[in-house]
């Protein structure tokens, strides 16, 4: 299995070879991209790029990643075992799709290390419970 973490540009424009799915992640309030490629199933998720809530007042009140979006995104994967890759998206390609792929990696590969290098900066709130989520189903 092969993990491919794209921005959202090059996501709409990636074509993968083989059998696919795709984990799409926009902020809010941004729409649905439309992608070019083929893929045999695809979740859309939105959430802003944040670890924490932020308090009470503050000018800027983000959707925060929860355990329904990792259950939603382990149920979305494990419906899906004959694929030859999962292909990541968010709005940078960087934080948030680097931490979905990076706990799917851990998972099902046993290593993660792709993830924590100089490209991306995994989000750990994504990360730690999407591992925390399907750790307590076993």
């Amino acid at each position: 299995m092969k993990f491919t973490v794209l921005n959202k540009i090059k996501a709409i424009r990636y074509k993968p070879q083989g059998t696919a799915i795709l984990i799409s992640i926009t902020d809010p309030a941004s729409g649905n991209p439309p992608f070019h490629g083929t893929y045999e199933g695809i979740i859309r998720l939105q959430f802003h790029d944040i670890n924490e809530q932020f308090p009470e007042g503050y000018f800027f009140e983000g959707v925060l990643f929860n355990s329904d979006d990792a259950k939603d995104i382990l149920a979305f994967v494990k419906n899906h075992p004959d694929i030859d890759e999962i292909v990541v998206h968010c709005e940078a390609g960087v934080s948030r799709s680097a931490g979905v792929a990076a706990a799917l990696s851990k998972i099902y590969l046993g290593d993660d290390t792709e993830f924590f290098g100089l490209c991306y900066i995994p989000n750990r709130l994504v990360y730690n419970t999407i591992l925390n989520q399907h750790y307590l189903k076993d």
